[in-house]
């Protein structure tokens, strides 16, 4: 079937919904990561071993969920321990609409914006210094 979801539906879904799944793929951080963040969604990260934007800025951990490659299948049971815990989950969207300014990108020079962080993420990737 070809039906596409209407852009303002599928915004308003991320914003209506209080986790995301960003399953592993060719890469995590990808368009749809943003999004999430963006909309208020708490990222539910399903993959091990990636490295994340501006991780040496913030911890990807107090606002996003992991669950390893391994720990796929059990990611409900994981989930459910988040879903019956509101206050943790409403300090973690806090958290998530915090951390969304420094994927901004700015007219004017911004210190901490996405342009910033993603010339460090270049210049730490080559230097690999950072994982």
């Amino acid at each position: 079937f070809n039906r596409k979801i209407k852009p303002e539906a599928y915004e308003q879904g991320l914003a209506d919904s209080e986790l995301c799944l960003a399953p592993r793929g060719s890469r995590v951080w990808s368009p749809r990561l943003f999004e999430m963040i963006w909309f208020g969604c708490i990222p539910v990260i399903i993959s091990s071993g990636y490295h994340l934007p501006a991780s040496c800025f913030f911890d990807w951990r107090d606002f996003s969920i992991f669950i390893e490659d391994k720990d796929a299948h059990k990611a409900g049971q994981i989930l459910k321990g988040y879903l019956d815990d509101p206050k943790r989950l409403e300090e973690m969207r806090e958290k998530v609409f915090k951390v969304r300014k420094a994927f901004m990108w700015n007219d004017q020079e911004t210190v901490g914006d996405a342009f910033e962080l993603t010339m460090l993420d270049v210049y730490l990737k080559q230097q690999r210094r950072c994982s």
